[in-house]
């Protein structure tokens, strides 16, 4: 596992929407992942998106309509929520895999 990070910061209102982007560019990565990690709390698992066969998932309390992956050119795998609410606030991290690699990318705040 890989671990080099640093922090974007995004901000909306509650009821807009917003998405954010996977600063991850790389040709060889085929997995990709989102955790939202609250305050003193440990990552969860929010999507997996498998690009071999554009298959995205949600997890737990994240499968809801209000979260969406847009894929555009398989290199930036964005996380859209709409509808925002309070309690989205948190930090999002997108992680990259090529089967024994993973490495955290930016996150977001």
């Amino acid at each position: 596992m890989a671990l080099k990070t640093s922090l974007h910061l995004e901000s909306a209102d509650i009821g807009n929407s917003v998405t954010l982007q996977c600063l991850c560019h790389d040709d060889v990565a085929v997995m990709f992942y989102w955790y939202k990690q609250d305050l003193g709390k440990k990552p969860q698992l929010l999507s997996t998106f498998y690009k071999h066969n554009f298959n995205g998932s949600f997890h737990g309390e994240f499968n809801d309509s209000r979260f969406s992956l847009e894929t555009g050119d398989l290199k930036n795998i964005l996380l859209k929520i709409s509808d925002l609410r309070k309690s989205d606030s948190g930090i999002y991290h997108c992680v990259k895999s090529n089967l024994h690699l993973f490495e955290f990318c930016e996150g977001t705040l």
